[in-house]
């Protein structure tokens, strides 16, 4: 009896593993989680180019350029920049429209006027992170340096330590980020099991092979009983 159920089973296995709808399936599903595996670390370890343009005789936003590109190089960071000058602001747009350069700073008239990163379309979030870091260090500075004082001297004790009290080394969000994709899995799982038994319920019921074989079993008290019967 247990070579016939062993039967039984190698066949359930031997063809659910050569059915084309499930190898077509599988298929699928491993090309889909390479490519996003590979397209997640492609766009992790790309380094992405930009070039800004600035107006001739605009220093401040020439230095804060160049200043963004030496921190970006030496932090490290996945941003190269590169300083595109033009003659004019009209020059400029020009470059942005036919996308010779992806953005273009401009500086603020005084001290009360504001920077510019324009972009034909929405600048990169990136890059204008990097940029807005570079010009308020540069300001800064700059206004320290007219009070006759530094940087340091001005934002000194201004850093802020997070503290946590209720004791728990994980974050709520994290467990509860983790449980639901836990059950999201158990409930792929159970859909994708609960339709291959289903399908195989079907297929035996088509073709009764199981029947058949569980026929043939011999059975040695139904046996007995039938001849019991008979005397």
């Amino acid at each position: 009896m247990k070579n016939a159920w062993m039967l039984v089973a190698t066949r359930e296995i031997v063809v659910r593993a050569l059915n084309k709808g499930f190898l077509i399936g599988l298929v699928v599903n491993v090309v889909m989680i390479g490519g996003l595996i590979g397209f997640t670390s492609y766009m992790d370890g790309r380094t992405e180019s930009f070039d800004v343009a600035v107006v001739a005789g605009d220093g401040p936003a020439a230095t804060a350029l160049e200043s963004a590109a030496g921190t970006a190089a030496s932090d490290d960071q996945d941003i190269e920049l590169n300083v595109v000058r033009v003659d004019s602001a009209a020059a400029a747009e020009a470059a942005l429209e036919d996308e010779s350069a992806d953005a273009w700073l401009s500086s603020g008239d005084g001290e009360a006027g504001g920077w510019t990163l324009s972009g034909w379309r929405e600048p990169d979030n990136d890059l204008a992170a990097l940029v807005e870091s570079t010009v308020r260090d540069q300001v800064m500075a700059g206004r320290a340096d007219a009070a006759g004082t530094t940087v340091d001297a001005l934002t000194a004790g201004s850093d802020v330590e997070t503290e946590r009290l209720d004791g728990n080394p994980v974050d709520p969000q994290i467990v509860f980020v983790a449980g639901f994709v836990l059950a999201f899995l158990f409930f792929m799982g159970a859909v994708g099991s609960g339709s291959m038994i289903a399908g195989s319920v079907i297929e035996e019921k088509q073709s009764r092979l199981v029947e058949i074989i569980a026929t043939a079993v011999p059975c040695d008290s139904c046996s007995r009983a039938r001849s019991s019967a008979a005397r």
